[in-house]
């Protein structure tokens, strides 16, 4: 794996971190201790699994009002139609890899997800 894709997923995650802090339906008077919920689907092999999971406690550590749940991405029958059952049922993750560009523009273009390029915050930190 690469540096510039180690890095944009960091910067995705912080992203969905500031997104989602952004978003609480509560009064800004709540508690500190809330933490923000992020679920994270790793490609479905154990050397990905593991690295994600080191990638993601590295994370916790340096943000520590944002959990990282990761997982085995599903394969059966295929991922996409994981994705599709998990997106169907409101189970999906915040984040996922191993989704090929063309079904992530299928996506896309239903509006069951968002592009990071497209968002102010992640332009904030790329600029």
């Amino acid at each position: 794996m690469n540096l510039k894709r180690l890095s944009l997923f960091a910067l995705s995650f912080a992203s969905i971190g500031l997104l989602l802090g952004g978003c609480s339906s509560s009064p800004s008077s709540s508690s500190s201790s809330s933490k923000t919920k992020i679920t994270f689907w790793a490609a479905p092999n154990p050397p990905q699994l593991k690295f994600w999971k080191q990638m993601a406690t590295k994370f916790e550590k340096q943000n520590p009002n944002i959990t990282v749940k990761v997982s085995q991405m599903k394969e059966s029958p295929t991922s996409e139609a994981a994705i599709q059952s998990a997106i169907a049922s409101g189970t999906q993750p915040t984040i996922s890899e191993n989704i090929t560009r063309s079904f992530a523009t299928q996506l896309s273009k239903s509006g069951a997800i968002v592009s990071f390029n497209k968002n102010s915050i992640l332009k904030k930190y790329t600029t």
